[in-house]
This record gives structure tokens, sequence and C-alpha cells, in this order.
């Protein structure tokens, strides 16, 4: 039995569901040893596509009114104004700190947390900040976050093969981590799987994929990773889990346009819509992004705009320093624009906030669906005919030893993945 004192090891493998996870341990053997005598529950995660706000809930255990992420970027005093989300935006703290005060926490490309106090913290480039890792005198100057070279950037074997190389060295430099330093907490968040359904859509899951040979000598020695880090902590204490699958694009909806088609939303002006993704990774990545950043529409006289994907936002007079929205008129506005939307005979779920505070910042609709992407074009990105392969989707796994899942039920929520991962 383990007890509370031992070490925890969290592996995310974020982008996968549990039949592409079965699928890659066909590809390679040595993976599927990762499976015996571990016990598997599905995932049912967010409607929110971003990582940041998908994490936002399972970091708080609390829903994206309370903790206040819903995206990649954080609207703040005008709607034309978007900061990118960390950990200072949360509404609610994480526990992570307390469940090892005495000892450090890993935290390798885990999107929001900040380097602080003990953390080793390992980027994952979503933010625009000067350091890749933390405490500075890790000396580790190989590390490179996600954006350095990312899934935008694979064109051809030798690209995939450099990308393949980056990705292998954070898990390396994480296990040589947890290899000198005691940790009780290690959080390690593996996004290849993630950028190459990017990529390359459901065919790097297939045998006959053209980059097949280099795809599996990657596997193989993910593998011999993934076992040495799970032989450091003890498979009992080891947590092998996804908090979000893809599934193939059906359509590429643009909220901005149809806001602005229906009145709700005006074109061009003084201050517009920016991009908060591609403000984060030109921050990051210069050179890669410079030609981002077409702002679309203006915010001041709009009733109501989507600054941040998927999500809804009016321009109240009440939060906002240019609203124009009384709090008298939001109900019928919200009213008239969830007509619009049914009117569009979309696969979409909406869901209107329960937050109403008057501090409150965040969207009072979000828009969701299966296979629904949302047009670049909206966060001011530099892409004008944009279709992804796949999209993300609200469906993961987890997988741990029978003693540590043998009560739950077959399905688990991201607040009860919350209470099972942050809680001893």
């Amino acid at each position: 039995m383990s007890s509370p004192e031992d070490p925890r090891l969290l592996v995310c493998l974020d982008g996968l569901s549990w039949a592409g996870y079965f699928q890659q341990s066909q590809l390679e053997p040595n993976l599927s040893k990762l499976l015996s005598g571990r016990k598997s529950v599905t995932v049912r995660g967010s409607h929110f596509q971003s990582p940041q706000a998908i994490w936002a809930e399972l970091l708080t255990g609390e829903s994206w009114t309370k903790n206040g992420v819903y995206g990649y970027g954080v609207v703040t005093d005008s709607l034309s104004n978007v900061q990118i989300a960390s950990e200072k935006n949360l509404l609610v703290q994480t526990n992570l700190d307390s469940l090892s005060p005495e000892a450090a926490t890993l935290i390798a490309n885990v999107p929001l947390l900040l380097p602080s106090g003990k953390r080793i913290w390992l980027s994952d480039g979503s933010m625009p900040l000067a350091m890749r890792y933390f405490p500075p005198n890790l000396e580790i100057s190989a590390y490179r976050p996600r954006p350095f070279f990312s899934s935008v950037n694979i064109l051809s074997a030798a690209d995939l093969e450099c990308f393949l190389e980056h990705e292998l060295a954070r898990v390396a430099i994480s296990l040589d981590i947890l290899r000198k330093h005691s940790c009780r907490l290690a959080i390690l968040r593996i996004t290849t799987f993630d950028c190459m359904f990017h990529a390359f859509g459901n065919e790097f899951c297939s045998p006959s994929f053209r980059y097949c040979s280099s795809w599996r000598r990657f596997l193989t020695k993910l593998s011999a990773l993934l076992s040495s880090l799970e032989q450091l902590v003890g498979s009992s204490n080891t947590f092998i889990f996804s908090t979000y699958a893809h599934v193939p694009c059906e359509r590429v909806l643009d909220l901005n346009q149809l806001l602005a088609r229906n009145g709700f939303l005006n074109r061009e002006g003084n201050r517009a819509v920016k991009g908060s993704r591609t403000q984060a990774l030109h921050a990051v990545n210069p050179e890669a992004f410079r030609n981002a950043g077409a702002n679309l529409y203006a915010v001041d006289a709009g009733q109501a705009c989507s600054p941040v994907e998927g999500t809804i936002m009016l321009n109240s007079k009440s939060r906002f320093l240019n609203g124009v929205v009384d709090d008298s008129a939001k109900a019928h506005i919200l009213s008239e624009i969830e007509k619009m939307l049914a009117a569009e005979e979309l696969p979409t779920v909406i869901h209107r906030s329960e937050n109403t505070a008057p501090s409150y910042r965040g969207p009072e609709l979000v828009v969701s669906g299966r296979g629904l992407a949302f047009s670049a074009r909206e966060q001011g990105d530099f892409r004008e005919d944009w279709t992804p392969r796949t999209v993300h989707y609200g469906e993961g796994f987890l997988l741990a030893s029978h003693e540590r899942l043998e009560q739950l039920p077959p399905y688990l929520r991201l607040k009860s993945l919350h209470r099972l991962l942050f809680t001893r």
C-alpha cells in the first residue's frame, strides 16, 4: 500500500483518448507494458478546447465561472484588451505548494503555472516570460519550451526528427531532475501526441504513416523514459492521464463574423479584438509569428464580441471601460444572440455563466460542439483560410493502480480527477 508521504508522479498525455493510447501501444509493444496491472477510467473533460481553461478546472477543481479562466487569454478592463492567462488570473488558488511544503514540486510543460518558491519549473512556452526554467541554477540550457519547435513547423522528415528530439529532451530532463532532487509531487505534461494530431490528424496513428519508422523510434525511447520514471516513484504512485482527445474537424465557426452580420459587432475601428494566442506565440517566438495579428473587429460601439475562442461577451457598461450595454438590456441581448445561434442550426451547446457578480469579467456565453473549430480570424490570427485536421474534444482517460481506482465509477469529471490527483 502507498503512503501519503510517498512521492507522486502525474504524467499527462494530453491529446490522446483511451482508444488512441491503445493504438500507440500496438505500434510500440514496450508502451503496452505500462498498461499491465493498471485500471483505466474515462475522463469526461471540459467543453473548452483551450488547455488553459481545461487545466484551470483540473488544478482548482472548480468550473470556469468560479476559477476565472476560460481560454488562452482573459479579458481585462476592455473587450479589446486580452492578456495571456496564467496562474495569476485564477480566482481559486491551487493547493500544489501545500501538498509538499517541505519538498520541491516539479512542474514540467504545464499551462498556467508560474515559477515560484520551491517549485522546479519548466516552461510550457505559452506565457511571454524571459525564463525557460526555474530556479536559474538548474543549468539545463538544452531545455526548449514547446513553441520553439511546434507542429506548425513540421514540413519534412527532418523537421519531424527535430521536433521529436526536443519532445524527448523535455522528458529526459524531467527524469534527470527527479533523480537529483527530492520531489514529493511531479507533474509532467507530454504534448507530443497533441502536436502530432494537429500536424497529421489521425494519419500518425496508422502503421502506414509516412514517417512511421521515426515515430516508432520515438515511441520506443518515450516508453523507456516513462518506465524509468515509474521505477523511480513506484507504479502505485504513478498516474497516467489525458484531459482531452482529438476528433476530426467538422466545421469552422467565426463567432465574430456571425455577431457582425447580425448587428451585434462593428467591423474595424481604433480599438479591435486582439488575438491572445497570437500575441503569446509572437512574444515567445517573434520570428516564426512576425506576420501575425490582423485586427478585424472593433468593439467600442459593439454590443458583443468573441475576444477569446468559443466565448461571447457583452460590452457591458458596468464591467468595461468602453462598455455600451446597460445592465437592464443584458437579458434581452443574450436572448437575441442565443436565437441567432439557434437559427444557424449548428451542432453546438450553449453554456450560460452562473456568475453574476459585478467584478466578473468572464463570458456570458460559451459555445462548444464536437468537431467544431473556431475561426482563427476571430482571435486576430494571421491565417486567412484555416481548417484544422482535428480539434480538441473533452474526453480523456486515467490509468492507475487498481488500489487507487477500485472504488471509482467508470468515468470521472475534472472535479473528481482533481480530488484524486491533488489530495493526499
